[in-house]
């Protein structure tokens, strides 16, 4: 008797390939204090450049990450987007943040 493995073999090992594929854990890179090469970081770890957000800072140079979520070092599944913090520098002089007071 001949046995047939058919088309049920096939779709299992696919399957498996499919379900293995979504459990892959990746590690997030540090790119705090990075300009340019944050992104290809990100990129180069299987992950994706998420939401980018820009504020000014006194201690980071214009264009360098100032903080990123989820934090390096996270475990993570590929393809997670790693949202960023921007610096745009120093606040411009003549420009002052909005206080509240009481009179």
């Amino acid at each position: 008797m001949r046995r047939r493995h058919g088309c049920r073999g096939i779709v299992m090992l696919v399957v498996c390939v499919a379900l293995a594929g979504c459990s892959k854990k990746v590690t997030v890179p540090n790119v705090v204090g990075q300009a340019a090469a944050a992104s290809t970081a990100i990129t180069g770890a299987d992950l994706v450049v998420g939401a980018i957000t820009r504020e000014n800072s006194s201690t980071v140079a214009s264009g360098s990450v100032i903080s990123q979520n989820p934090a390096a070092g996270a475990s993570v599944a590929s393809g997670t987007a790693v949202a960023l913090t921007v610096s745009e520098g120093p606040q411009p002089s003549g420009t002052r943040a909005l206080s509240t007071s009481s009179v």
